[in-house]
């Protein structure tokens, strides 16, 4: 199988699965999700770290050699200086709905379509540069996206869309990794030189994500029981990731 296929392909399995497992827990007891959603988010923590760390930078310093390492840098300053003024927009939009009283549902499936071309563009550059970096960059995705996917369906319950409705939404909306992975292949074969800079752009991404967005969450949680737990969740996610890459090499 080529690796275009496989990049389509990661991006179809990471994007249906996340949807359905996060759909899966809307049947289970509030208890069940109350414990699992902080293992989810610690696990996902975990995965984009290392992903980021040891997949996506090494294979773009490698590609671009000891003179771009300063364009590495610069490359992800950059990303995170301007991923933060996005997520702060879309917060402030979402709060603004609030206020309002005007539902979100709407913006959260914009936004999310974004947020999922994005992860398509991601796993096609990763799996284009070696097959064991789409496998880890689709397992970093499947990882985040799973919490992120709760908080969206609650969003769109929120809204007043029926269940049916809210699971069909999300699935399509899961589904815009595809054509993300697509336009992906399409531009990098296009422009081939870009593809280390797309990598260090993904590294950013996922520190951001980890750091920005998902760490808070754990945070919230001081038991010193919760915090073991959740450092040993954080480990087994590095763990896997650094079996992903052991196993392919």
């Amino acid at each position: 199988m080529s690796l275009v296929m496989w990049a389509v392909g990661f991006s179809a399995l990471a994007g249906v699965t996340a949807a359905l497992v996060a759909s899966s827990f809307l049947v289970l007891p509030k208890r069940i999700q109350a414990y699992g959603v902080p293992l989810l988010v610690a696990f996902a923590v975990g995965v984009l770290l290392a992903t980021a760390f040891l997949e996506l930078l090494p294979h773009a310093l490698k590609e671009l050699g000891g003179a771009g390492m300063d364009a590495v840098g610069l490359w992800m300053v950059a990303t995170l200086a301007v991923i933060f003024v996005i997520d702060k927009l879309l917060r402030w939009r979402e709060a603004w709905a609030v206020a309002e009283e005007r539902p979100a549902g709407a913006l959260i499936l914009v936004s999310a379509s974004f947020h999922k071309f994005i992860d398509g563009l991601i796993i096609a550059a990763a799996t284009l540069t070696d097959l064991a970096l789409g496998v880890a960059a689709a397992a970093a995705i499947l990882a985040h996206e799973i919490p992120h996917d709760l908080s969206k369906i609650a969003v769109l319950l929120d809204s007043g869309y029926r269940r049916l409705t809210t699971f069909l939404l999300n699935l399509g909306v899961s589904l815009v990794m595809i054509p993300g992975a697509v336009v992906g292949v399409w531009w990098l074969h296009l422009m081939e030189g870009a593809r280390p800079y797309m990598l260090a752009v993904a590294a950013a991404l996922f520190t951001y994500v980890a750091l920005a967005a998902l760490l808070p969450e754990l945070q919230a949680r001081t038991r010193i029981r919760d915090t073991a737990v959740q450092v040993l969740v954080i480990g087994l996610g590095g763990v896997i990731i650094f079996l992903i890459h052991q196993s392919f090499h």
